[in-house]
């Protein structure tokens, strides 16, 4: 609500004029004079009320609000108005400028930030003491009028007319102010502990003085402000964007009782965001996929494309599994799987891949428990077949697939990415020198403002122990040649195929390069594999880790050493299974298991919302944080969301000087946004 907070001495006129400017469709005063209405700013509006503070009649003077009430009931809509007076007639008094500025002070507090103040009106103190108040209490904005030359001009207005062409006044309009931090602290400064007065007598001298508590308040906000923050961080189990410690206690308090719900898509879509797993064979969608097949096969020669025709024709598509499992064995892969996403478009594709899947719930199910597909975990990847390893090992895929995953940084907001690939699966006889050409391929595109992007190799646990060594080798390898933007090594792949202590030896030589390791453990498993994981081969992050609060000591060991997990909500609830109320199923034991996110927030355990495979999840980083807080019991307020986007950051593989960099930048942003939004 908007209300129009005036001062009145014995020009009453400048309440009609301060009204006009605001109202000019209710009150067409300016009707001709369009140059002055051009100056009121566009985020002004119409006020929905007046409230008048004055003194009370002098009785040797007309008393001016008897013409202010006959202008109110000639508008045609008159506004709702309240007339606030003091008992006071002098208003050089001391004791009447004191409790006039008490009155005015309760006025501003009880309008709200909203308010618009016009300074126009009584005497200077008055004006004075309007223009403070609406710097403590916050308002949107103050209006001044400058009267027109000579004054006299005005005398004998009565205001029921628009003001003629030749009388011109002009207005100034200065920025408002936020409500004063630390007005929040206990007790909170509001119009409930400091309510209004009547409006239908003069009032007396209060028992208690709201302009007297301000004074005191900001004597202590330095003090109070140090206590709250203390508070805060006694009752924190993980720290926020320092730029929101700034915040007033009450928009503290706000942002983590205010839940992440649907409708705050929008400005969690908008915010900065980094993303810490995300496999690059899972980054596209059916859509993107079909455009990036499209490219490559636009670009083949004829030749290339009628092999590729002829082979595709040979897959049945009615079994996808048999389909699939032909296609990556052929030596022409990557062009028959151009040739099939250029012929059909993705709702075939949809059909084709997703629908042998549905319910993508539970698939693989957890440790000892039956997966809801017979195939398992295949079925969990079966949409990404097209995608990936399928169209990667062709030379032309990678400015196309480059533009893609650029695109859907972009829309995501993302500063930062970190894309999981494996070089030796797309070109295996020289994979450091794609590791190259990608990297090139992302830069042909890369505009202002994309985020940074770099690389995780993965070393597959279901290769042999060899191989796991020549993919870490080429990593550190790459790590020599192309600098920072290799950002570590992870080990997927089927926690069930080898134990994590098989690759120690494998990994020394990551070790001996420094390069940081990220390992897939605790999906489907018991927490024996993150232990594992964390003590045989010094993990620096887990993937999904959702065990880790089975074993209560090692999740103290997580928060001490600063270990972070990875979660993927959606993945998790697709191979796993996790109560999510936007996905019931009822009859499938994941539906009465609850996500852990929780659980690892009380115990401290530092967390990342990641994707995983969007593209195969049909999921975005924005849309993930909103899975987070369905599936986590109790959601997630957005106070404890802003901590996870920071742990984002702070956990990336990056050098510290682009993390702080990042973390910088992030802040101010995040901040802008969510000062903006939060009341």
């Amino acid at each position: 609500m908007s209300i129009l907070v005036t001062t009145l001495g014995l020009s009453w006129g400048v309440i009609p004029e301060a009204y006009g400017l605001l109202a000019p469709d209710q009150y067409p005063l300016y009707q001709h004079h369009p140059d002055t209405l051009a100056t009121i700013p566009l985020d002004v509006t119409a006020p929905d009320a007046l409230w008048v503070v004055t003194t009370a009649p002098d009785p040797g003077r007309e008393d001016p609000r008897h013409k202010l009430l006959h202008w109110w009931q000639t508008l045609a809509a008159p506004i709702p108005m309240r007339v606030f007076c003091a008992d006071t007639v002098d208003t050089s008094a001391d004791h009447a400028v004191r409790l006039l500025r008490e009155l005015i002070f309760r006025c501003v507090l009880a309008a709200g930030p909203d308010a618009i103040l016009a300074l126009a009106g009584g005497r200077k103190t008055m004006s004075a003491d309007l223009q403070h108040a609406g710097s403590i209490f916050g308002c949107r904005c103050l209006l001044h009028i400058l009267p027109p030359e000579p004054p006299n001009v005005l005398k004998d207005l009565d205001f029921t007319a628009p003001l003629p062409p030749e009388i011109h006044i002009q207005p100034v309009f200065m920025p408002g102010h936020t409500r004063a931090v630390h007005l929040d602290f206990d007790p909170v400064i509001n119009a409930t502990a400091w309510p209004l007065p009547p409006d239908d007598r003069p009032w007396p001298a209060p028992d208690s003085w709201l302009s007297e508590a301000v004074r005191e308040r900001q004597r202590q906000a330095s003090h109070l402000l140090v206590s709250a923050h203390r508070d805060l961080a006694a009752t924190e189990k993980m720290a926020n964007w320092r730029g929101l410690y700034r915040l007033s206690p009450g928009r503290i308090h706000n942002l983590r009782q205010r839940p992440l719900t649907p409708a705050d898509h929008a400005l969690l879509q908008r915010l900065p965001k980094a993303e810490l797993h995300c496999h690059i064979g899972g980054i596209l969608d059916l859509t993107a996929q079909c455009q990036v097949g499209t490219a490559v096969w636009e670009q083949l020669p004829n030749e290339r494309r009628q092999r590729a025709l002829n082979h595709l024709q040979a897959l049945n598509w009615d079994d996808p599994w048999q389909a699939t499992a032909i296609l990556r064995g052929l030596p022409q892969r990557a062009e028959v799987t151009a040739a099939a996403l250029a012929h059909e478009g993705p709702e075939v594709w949809h059909r084709r891949l997703y629908v042998p899947t549905e319910p993508r719930f539970g698939l693989k199910g957890i440790d000892g428990e039956p997966g809801a597909h017979p195939h398992a975990f295949p079925a969990y990847e079966l949409p990404g077949e097209l995608s990936g390893s399928a169209l990667l090992g062709e030379p032309l895929a990678l400015r196309p697939y480059a533009t893609a995953i650029l695109a859907y940084a972009r829309s995501q907001h993302l500063r930062y990415l970190e894309l999981r690939c494996s070089p030796a699966k797309y070109r295996p006889h020289d994979p450091l020198s794609w590791l190259r050409d990608f990297h090139q391929a992302l830069q042909d595109c890369h505009q202002d403002g994309d985020p940074v992007i770099t690389y995780i190799i993965i070393a597959d646990r279901r290769q042999q122990n060899e191989c796991a060594a020549q993919v870490i080798a080429t990593a550190c390898a790459a790590r020599h040649d192309m600098g920072n933007c290799i950002a570590g090594i992870d080990l997927a792949g089927d926690e069930t195929s080898a134990e994590p202590a098989h690759f120690a030896q494998a990994l020394e030589q990551a070790f001996a390069t420094c390069l940081p390791i990220t390992i897939h453990a605790g999906e489907g498993q018991t927490a024996e594999q993150i232990w594992q994981a964390t003590y045989r081969l010094h993990a620096d992050r887990i993937g999904h880790g959702l065990s880790l609060a089975d074993n209560r000591d090692l999740a103290r060991r997580f928060r001490d050493r600063r270990i972070c997990l990875e979660l993927c909500p959606s993945s998790n609830r697709e191979v796993v299974g996790y109560h999510d109320p936007d996905h019931p199923h009822p009859d499938h034991p994941g539906h009465h298991r609850h996500y852990p996110l929780r659980d690892l927030l009380e115990l401290g355990v530092p967390l990342t919302v990641c994707t995983d495979n969007p593209g195969i999840s049909r999921t975005t980083l924005a849309e993930e944080y909103l899975a987070a807080a369905r599936m986590t019991p109790g959601g997630l307020s957005w106070w404890e969301t802003l901590g996870l986007i920071r742990q984002s950051f702070l956990h990336a593989f990056c050098d510290a000087e682009t993390r702080d960099r990042l973390l910088v930048e992030a802040d101010a942003d995040i901040c802008g946004e969510i000062t903006e939004d939060t009341p």
